[in-house]
């Protein structure tokens, strides 16, 4: 994405996340990416009960696509945190039923980060881009 680009990006997502909640965040579950036949990515799933991170996701998705003059995808939003990465698909089966559930474990998320990937031969880099404070008290 080009700095004009950017910058319109974080001019539109600073009052959205101003008014963006402060979200309770548990661990749940965990998967593959696109699915355990075809893995390419291991995640631990993370959920919030009131409905706000799947909204957050929802307006951070259109408001990037908007400003890169791309039209939507209708890709379902599941909230998680990546573990591992394959570059290429691997048949992950039912290494599920071999693994124990996640602890119960929650926090507290009083910032977004907006993080550019950068993939790679020998693996991605990332790097932060800005950093938003979110509105509140849970």
């Amino acid at each position: 994405m080009d700095g004009k680009r950017l910058d319109k990006l974080v001019e539109i997502l600073n009052p959205l996340f101003a008014e963006t909640p402060t979200m309770r965040l548990t661990l749940q579950g965990m998967g593959f990416f696109p699915k355990p036949a075809r893995a390419r990515t291991f995640w631990l799933g993370v959920e919030e009960e009131s409905g706000a991170l799947s909204t957050c996701a929802r307006q951070c998705r259109h408001v990037c696509q908007s400003v890169q003059g791309r039209s939507e995808k209708a890709i379902p939003f599941r909230g998680h945190i990546t573990l591992a990465r394959h570059s290429e698909m691997v048949r992950a089966g039912t290494l599920l039923d071999h693994l124990a559930e996640p602890p119960d474990f929650e926090w507290n998320v009083d910032e977004v980060h907006l993080i550019q990937s950068q993939l790679h031969p020998k693996g991605a880099t990332y790097r932060v881009l800005e950093r938003f404070t979110l509105a509140g008290e849970l």
